[in-house]
């Protein structure tokens, strides 16, 4: 698995709507792409959770207080989900 979790799919929950973001190294020819997801949240002040479905397809959910902020998520330390 790569060590950039390029092909994780990043999902953050806010009561009932839910946000996501592929990780991806490039989109187009000769491109390279931000390896961080990035969400606009708006006027959104809190999330409940992130959830990350990494490459090998274990899910692990996030806690994060505040927003406006780089959060790093390594695999492993999250809360390990079921399904998909």
């Amino acid at each position: 698995m790569p060590r950039d979790a390029t092909g994780a799919v990043v999902t953050v929950e806010m009561g009932a709507q839910q946000l996501r973001r592929d990780v991806v190294s490039g989109a187009s020819y000769c491109s390279q792409s931000d390896r961080r997801a990035h969400f606009g949240l708006g006027q959104t002040t809190t999330i409940d959770r992130v959830v990350v479905r990494w490459p090998d397809g274990t899910r692990e959910a996030f806690g994060v207080t505040g927003v406006d902020r780089i959060v790093p998520l390594k695999k492993g330390e999250g809360e390990r989900q079921k399904g998909q």
